[in-house]
């Protein structure tokens, strides 16, 4: 299955030694069918009605769990989750679904997000719960730009705030990439 430019991007930052995948907000479950063509041992979509499962069913069968819920909720019983992706849900809802679940985030090593919106709080909200940005990507995609970010716990490096906001680790590695990120986000008068 072909993936789009930034669930490939997803897929490539989920760490290689990854047993469990959880994708909260599936959506169409093109990710799920993707890995699970791969080696994953569990793999878990979680979305807040079932019609999402009855259509991931009737295009794909029964390759992975489904589950059906709000946020982390549904895998309050895993000892472990090894990569947690949430995409194309908005930085704030994001946030709220790590608030609400956040007894459950010392049992995932990995937290992978693409936001479909951004209120440009994500990384210091992520930095107050002890994660940092360990790699990003910036996808252009139907001539946006998005921002994929791999959490992982550890301390942030980036001490100032603006770069913090946007996206620190695509700072660092491609200025020039950041600065017409950038550029974009103030013409559509989102910074």
């Amino acid at each position: 299955m072909l993936l789009s430019k930034r669930l490939s991007c997803i897929a490539a930052l989920i760490d290689d030694q990854a047993q469990t995948l959880i994708d909260i907000g599936y959506d169409h479950g093109h990710l799920l069918h993707w890995a699970a063509q791969q080696e994953f041992q569990c793999i878990v979509g979680i979305e807040v009605t079932d019609h999402f499962a009855d259509r991931y069913r009737t295009l794909y069968g029964d390759d992975v769990e489904l589950r059906t819920g709000d946020g982390l909720g549904p895998i309050k019983d895993f000892d472990k989750s090894d990569c947690v992706v949430i995409a194309g849900l908005g930085e704030e809802r994001i946030r709220q679904i790590l608030d609400a679940g956040k007894a459950l985030l010392e049992n995932i090593d990995q937290i992978i997000v693409c936001p479909s919106s951004r209120d440009f709080k994500l990384h210091a909200f992520m930095r107050t719960q002890g994660w940092y940005a360990d790699q990003e990507e910036l996808i252009d995609e139907n001539q946006r730009l998005y921002c994929v970010s791999s959490f992982r716990t550890g301390r942030e490096s980036c001490a100032d705030e603006t770069i913090l906001s946007i996206a620190p680790r695509i700072y660092e590695c491609d200025r020039e990439q950041f600065d017409i990120y950038k550029q974009q986000l103030q013409e559509r008068r989102l910074i």
